[in-house]
């Protein structure tokens, strides 16, 4: 497989598209099994998580509801 040009802030690939299917089928089957006779929820972080999500949901074998939150970093928010 041809690796693509990166750009001028990459620095290299750390994950292949390969790898990252290979994680996004392996998650899809674990949430089928445990939710195989339920229904879930999926809950992406925005922003970043929509691609995943979207991924995520078209491999799982039920029904799910997906809802989205965004967050909003504050000024005065302390994180440890």
């Amino acid at each position: 497989m041809r690796t693509p040009e990166l750009g001028k802030n990459i620095e290299c690939i750390v994950f292949t598209e390969a790898e990252i299917r290979a994680g996004v089928d392996r998650v899809a089957g674990e949430v089928t099994t445990y939710f195989r006779d339920d229904r879930c929820t999926v809950v992406s972080v925005l922003k970043g998580g929509g691609i995943f999500t979207a991924d995520l949901v078209r491999c799982l074998e039920l029904s799910a509801l997906v809802t989205f939150l965004l967050s909003k970093k504050s000024r005065d928010a302390v994180f440890s």
